[in-house]
């Protein structure tokens, strides 16, 4: 990994905060490097730009590269702001993030269940202070990050055969094993 390398996976939606994200960029981008990645690389470099922000790679990824620049980071921005919404969402790139062993740097911790299952975090006011976890914390931060998908993944699967029971629906033969 390296230790340096902070990504931002997804859209330019206001929800997704990427003003925010493009601030800490700005005052870290001497330390840290950044790696923005979106469907629509034109307009955040338009936005970089604006900001006085350049010399970091912006680009559009596949699924397969992906999880090779996700396997090199070791922070991914989420940050999201307070409200009921964000309160039960999931995350696509939340769970990317945890599942890679990429650390997430977030505005507000309260995202969907993440947070009472115990995923670790830094906030963006660490990040922006250089308060960062040293490598035995990271190692720590990844496997209970990991732990936690584990556990969600496990609770939604139970969740998946109690509503079948309910219905009385056999997910073998509603859903069957691909050959």
């Amino acid at each position: 990994r390296d230790p340096r390398l902070a990504v931002y996976s997804g859209g330019l939606q206001e929800w997704q905060c990427i003003e925010q994200t493009l601030d800490l960029v700005l005052a870290r981008r001497e330390e840290i490097t950044f790696m923005l990645l979106t469907g629509e690389p034109q307009a955040l470099r338009k936005r970089s730009a604006e900001k006085g922000i350049d010399q970091i790679t912006i680009k559009s990824a596949d699924k397969t590269e992906l999880a090779t620049i996700y396997a090199r980071a070791t922070y991914g921005f989420v940050l999201r702001k307070p409200s009921p919404v964000n309160a039960v969402a999931c995350p696509t790139k939340l769970v990317e993030y945890l599942e890679s062993g990429v650390i997430p740097i977030v505005h507000e911790k309260n995202i969907g269940d993440f947070c009472t299952a115990g995923y670790r975090y830094i906030t963006d006011y660490d990040f922006h202070h250089n308060q960062l976890p040293d490598e035995d914390e990271l190692r720590l931060m990844r496997q209970t990050n990991c732990d936690v998908i584990r556990g969600l993944r496990q609770k939604s699967a139970d969740g998946l055969y109690q509503l079948a029971d309910m219905f009385h629906i056999d997910l073998k033969k509603s859903c069957p094993e691909k050959e």
